[in-house]
């Protein structure tokens, strides 16, 4: 049960770190924009600029957000291995619909494969988590580093220009 506990709290964990990294990276891209809107010598905005930009800006927060998404129906299936679990610790309604087959399956049920069972859908699920909330992370630093170096080279013109 401890073991079972833990993975899902992780999952949790990762829900909560992508929300906070998500409004971080928020408030990070208005101080950039802050910054950078000291910097003279913007380029006019056309459909190219437009679409860099969302990817820049908007895709990180998209990613994120796809954290969030994955829940426990999107947990990888056990397959053949997982059929013999009766699946009582996380009830499907679409399954069970009343008390007496839900008591039959519980009674029915072995607790160690149970346990098992939802241990290593949880896990998958988890790693389903990290995997993405590490990708959207990666795509936020990139995005930064574009940004630092859109504005470094705004910069370098604007002293070379000789204002």
């Amino acid at each position: 049960m401890a073991s079972l506990k833990e993975v899902q709290d992780t999952v949790r964990a990762y829900d909560l770190k992508s929300q906070i990294v998500g409004v971080g990276y928020i408030f990070a891209i208005n101080i950039i924009f802050n910054l950078g809107s000291g910097i003279s010598n913007t380029p006019e905005m056309n459909a190219v600029m437009v679409t860099a930009a969302w990817l820049v800006f908007i895709f990180p927060i998209a990613l994120f957000g796809a954290v969030l998404y994955p829940s426990r129906k999107m947990a990888p299936k056990l397959g053949e291995q997982g059929s013999h679990a009766l699946r009582t610790f996380y009830v499907q309604p679409e399954r069970i619909h009343d008390v007496d087959a839900y008591l039959a399956d519980v009674d029915a049920s072995d607790v160690k494969k149970e346990l098992a069972y939802e241990i290593l859908r949880t896990a998958g699920l988890r790693e389903i988590k990290r995997r993405r909330f590490l990708r959207a992370l990666w795509v936020a630093a990139m995005s930064f580093m574009i940004l630092f170096f859109g504005q470094l080279l705004r910069a370098g013109n604007f002293f070379t220009s000789g204002q």
